[in-house]
């Protein structure tokens, strides 16, 4: 039974790291200046985008919320020492049906975002995603030298503006929130 509930606390745990928040979804409206100019998005294109963002984020929120309430019914229950596997597996399918619902909504709303974009838009954003996913190996070719570095981009080891606090994290690798790498300790835990 240990064995169970150490594979069971194991899934929460991973699906808790991988769980973050859909790509700019976060809060408050982001900078879109330069995105406006690229595209030559008009400001109804960008009001229209921002209010797909604000609609799907409340959704998220919910979402997130139901998330973490689920997260710590499973800690509490790991915490008492449940030895009930069947209760500990329904609480991890239920945060993995809404961590998929947090995805879907991602989907649904990139795909009503993509349809406020003209037929001319859309071959710049292709080729922005196309150079999105050519990141890591400029990264890579940089740090061998092959490339200049931007002139915005942190020196190696450093945030943005934050002397030694190292790289940047991606969606769920924070300490604490949802997704976050923050454990509560079980009593007897190394």
């Amino acid at each position: 039974m240990k064995k169970t509930l150490t594979i069971l606390f194991a899934c929460a745990a991973s699906m808790a790291w991988a769980q973050g928040p859909g790509p700019g979804f976060g809060p408050g409206a982001p900078p879109s200046d330069l995105i406006k100019t690229y595209l030559n998005l008009t400001d109804a294109q960008i009001a229209s985008l921002t209010q797909i963002r604000q609609q799907g984020g409340e959704s998220r929120r919910t979402l997130s919320q139901d998330i973490r309430t689920k997260q710590q019914a499973l800690h509490d229950a790991l915490d008492k020492g449940t030895a009930d596997a069947t209760a500990l597996g329904r609480l991890l399918l239920d945060i993995q049906t809404l961590q998929k619902k947090i995805a879907d909504l991602d989907k649904s709303d990139q795909q009503l975002a993509l349809n406020i974009l003209t037929p001319a838009q859309k071959p710049l954003l292709k080729a922005l995603q196309d150079a999105a996913n050519l990141q890591p190996t400029i990264g890579q070719a940089a740090g061998l030298g092959l490339l200049d570095r931007p002139a915005n981009a942190p020196l190696p080891g450093m945030g943005p503006g934050m002397p030694g606090m190292g790289p940047r994290m991606g969606p769920g690798m924070g300490m604490g929130g949802p997704g976050g790498m923050m454990m509560r300790s079980r009593p007897g835990a190394r």
